[in-house]
């Protein structure tokens, strides 16, 4: 026994001894703010408005068209934001079926029908239909960001959970032209808000929220490039990073039909012109 202890013991005596520890490093600091505590507050506010866009595909079997597939609700009688192509293979198509999905326990699923489009910058408002027991809580509508200010984008990436990004506001230095459906989309660079948080493919028509929980801009990444192991020429001129078209010029682009719209607003050009 004693020969199996004593290197037990040798060992034991030459580990160092452990240090005492710093609490300074791990107790928080008094009155300081946790991190991300801004975003919760504007993730809290959004999340009701923000919804997923679902087509459903009836016959033989029923299924639900599964891609990222967002929205934002604008006004408290179910007017919802989000992009054309994600809802325009609906038009003429007797078995297909537009919804959208309220966040919540449990979801609550509403028809909804197209209510206006705009081919120029891709955007389209949809109507929810009411249903007894839902009420619509749409976001206030911010006129733009600052560079540097906070900004939370906040989706369905997946088509079932809502998942946030957060970052801040930044301007572009230059214009955006993307190709969507063969046709092409061009953006000046006042007409669009970038951001360091996360919008690539997954994030389409997701909201783009301040602190204060008023909603930027729709993210747009129907151009952006998929993580591809041997892209090509092409695939490698794709942008890397989505964009938020701000609410201004959805007012523009939608007219009337759009919450807050001014009477006289020029239509917007092919080019994207900021006003």
């Amino acid at each position: 026994a004693l020969s199996v202890l004593v290197p037990v013991l040798v060992f034991a005596a030459a580990l160092p001894a452990q240090e005492r520890r710093n609490d300074s490093l791990i107790a928080p600091v008094a009155g300081a703010t946790r991190a991300g505590g801004p975003f919760a507050a504007a993730i809290e506010m959004a999340r009701a408005a923000v919804v997923h866009v679902v087509v459903e595909v009836s016959g033989r079997n029923t299924f639900v068209l599964e891609r990222p597939s967002s929205g934002v609700i604008v006004t408290a009688d179910g007017l919802v934001l989000t992009h054309w192509t994600l809802v325009r293979e609906v038009v003429g198509a007797g078995d297909k079926q537009l919804f959208v999905e309220i966040a919540g326990d449990p979801k609550r699923r509403l028809s909804a029908t197209i209510e206006a489009h705009d081919e120029a910058t891709g955007l389209a408002l949809l109507r929810a239909a009411p249903q007894d027991g839902v009420a619509f809580a749409p976001l206030a509508l911010a006129e733009g960001a600052q560079p540097g200010d906070p900004v939370v984008v906040l989706g369905f990436p997946d088509g079932e959970d809502q998942i946030a990004f957060g970052g801040v506001a930044s301007a572009a230095a230059a214009g955006v032209e993307v190709t969507v459906g063969g046709s092409p989309l061009a953006f000046a660079r006042d007409d669009i808000v970038l951001t360091d948080a996360a919008i690539q493919d997954r994030a389409h028509g997701a909201a783009l929220v301040d602190a204060s929980g008023a909603l930027v801009g729709i993210c747009s990444a129907d151009g952006v490039a998929s993580d591809i192991a041997e892209p090509t020429l092409k695939q490698l001129k794709r942008p890397s990073f989505g964009f938020a078209i701000p609410m201004r010029v959805a007012r523009r682009a939608l007219g009337a039909k759009f919450p807050g719209a001014v009477a006289g607003l020029r239509a917007p050009t092919p080019q994207g012109l900021a006003v």
